[in-house]
């Protein structure tokens, strides 16, 4: 797999960037790119830009405002007037000015320029951009450049590819010498030195030890292309990609679940291993990097219709989970530079990043594209699979029969509930009257619980009441369902103790169960074993 900056650019810093109130066409902006961009970065912006610290005549050409608003000598771009433009008078060198002073642009350049200019001079070069370009003169922000010429060795037999000259003259400016080939030696070094390579070559690519036959075999092997063809085989063995695929998955946060239970509930991703089978097949298929990172942000956008492709899309929904979608987009943002970018986008969220060349407009520039995706709640079948088979069939009957059961059970439940609450709507409104009223001492508690039972209603549709109608209603540790939380936050130790040991009476006995097995989980782990109040 080949990294392709380029397409990381396209896919992640392209969606960041604003283009003003003319709105530009795609065509337009393809224009700028193509032609315009690189010859302003070519033949202008040496001596006219703010980040390389040089804008003679006042003029600022790393930005379309400054750009636009010209320098001492006046406006060098009129919009769709290319022949009115200073700056076309100055490249077809009319009067006075000569521009760029020591080479002429080409008939193709100036040609380029107009056309840009007629087309209203579209340029999507954001101003706040500027204070982040020295940023990105940074080496590891510019594209791979032609290898420099491999230095002069003394040991010319050694070298075997263009990067053994930079490694061997390193060694020889310290007077050492490359360690000895495994062929060298006594038969019993060589065998000892070829069963290290070996076991080396299998627990790096495949995290397996080799067999004694396959150690004989290669000990045996005196060709000298005996390791190489190792090599070829290792990789194409099914385990490489389930070695490599590991170390992928760590940088995707793959889990089977959301990690985090929210009111009892844990989020569980039953087709995980979907993304995890891709990511082993995508590697032991060598598949290119570019399609690795396309297929991972936009597999939907690239095929119309679900294909097992779309499982790589798992890396942006496995993740934490989280009942505020800002955190869990928060979150995809984060893996998504982390994983594909190497920066930290997260410093961007309330900021603009000290370090990097990431603004907080960027940030939630990228937040709005996360945001105006959607995922749906049932995914689509993306792995074939025999529908017609009669295992299949007897798996969708007994799905289709406990779902059948679970429904009527449902409506069972509803409908007598909802027959109930209808018979007693006089007696709730009662109670939803009184609760709306402000409780703020025990009497007041005391009337209200008296009236409940007066009433004769449920506890669970009051508690629910009194929290639609009540929402400043203050729970008190006499609260049969909140007063052992109550106690329990507050730090009262005594009051929570009298609680738990039946002392004080009249509390939920599930509330107290759920305590009483975190007691008991929080003794397991203590070291004397001995029940522990705190959690």
């Amino acid at each position: 797999m080949k990294p392709t900056r380029a397409l990381l650019a396209a896919l992640l810093l392209a969606p960041l960037i604003a283009f003003g109130a003319d709105k530009p066409t795609t065509e337009q902006l393809a224009f700028f790119e193509n032609k315009i961009r690189p010859l302003l970065a070519e033949h202008c912006l040496e001596c006219h830009s703010a980040a390389k610290g040089k804008t003679k005549g006042g003029l600022n050409m790393d930005n379309r405002e400054d750009m636009r608003r010209g320098g001492e000598s006046g406006v060098v771009v009129k919009p769709g007037d290319a022949e009115g433009s200073a700056i076309i008078a100055a490249v077809e060198s009319r009067g006075d000015t000569q521009m760029p002073p020591k080479k002429h642009l080409s008939a193709e350049q100036i040609a380029a320029l107009k056309q840009w200019i007629a087309m209203g001079a579209p340029d999507p070069r954001e101003k706040n951009m500027s204070a982040v370009r020295p940023v990105l003169d940074h080496w590891s922000f510019k594209p791979v450049t032609s290898a420099p010429a491999a230095p002069m060795v003394k040991d010319l037999a050694w070298v075997k590819n263009a990067i053994d000259p930079f490694v061997l003259a390193k060694l020889e400016a310290k007077n050492m010498q490359p360690a000895a080939q495994p062929e060298t030696g006594t038969p019993d070094e060589v065998r000892r030195k070829k069963e290290a390579l070996l076991r080396r070559a299998y627990f790096d690519l495949i995290g397996l030890p080799p067999s004694p036959e396959q150690i004989r075999a290669f000990v045996a092997d005196a060709s000298p292309r005996a390791f190489e063809k190792v090599v070829d085989e290792l990789l194409k063995n099914p385990h490489y990609g389930e070695r490599w695929a590991r170390h992928w998955m760590d940088t995707a946060r793959y889990s089977d679940t959301g990690g985090v239970p929210e009111r009892g509930f844990d989020q569980r991703f039953p087709y995980a291993w979907g993304y995890r089978d891709w990511l082993i097949k995508a590697l032991n298929d060598d598949m290119p990097y570019d399609q690795f990172i396309l297929h991972q942000l936009a597999a939907d956008q690239i095929a119309a219709k679900p294909n097992p492709n779309w499982a790589a899309l798992a890396f942006i929904t496995i993740g934490q989970s989280s009942s505020n979608p800002d955190e869990i987009i928060n979150e995809r943002i984060d893996s998504v530079g982390r994983g594909f970018l190497g920066l930290t986008l997260a410093c961007a969220r309330c900021h603009d990043h000290k370090f990097d060349p990431v603004t907080q407009a960027d940030y939630y520039a990228l937040h709005g594209v996360f945001r105006s995706t959607t995922q749906p709640t049932e995914g689509p079948v993306i792995w074939g699979g025999d529908t017609a088979s009669r295992e299949y069939q007897t798996y969708e009957g007994k799905l289709r029969e406990l779902q059948d059961h679970a429904w009527a059970a449902y409506l069972h439940i509803a409908k007598r509930e909802n027959a109930r609450m209808r018979a007693n709507a006089s007696k709730y409104f009662q109670w939803a009257i009184a609760v709306s009223k402000k409780v703020e001492s025990d009497a007041d508690r005391k009337a209200l619980e008296a009236l409940k039972v007066k009433l004769g209603l449920a506890g669970d549709d009051t508690y629910w009441l009194r929290g639609e109608f009540a929402p400043n209603f203050k729970f008190n540790g006499r609260d049969p369902i909140f007063g052992p939380f109550v106690a329990l936050g507050e730090g009262n130790k005594k009051y929570f103790d009298e609680i738990m040991s039946g002392k004080r009476t009249g509390y939920n006995p599930v509330v107290l169960d759920f305590f009483r097995l975190a007691i008991m989980v929080r003794a397991s782990f203590s070291e004397a074993g001995a029940p522990n109040w705190t959690p």
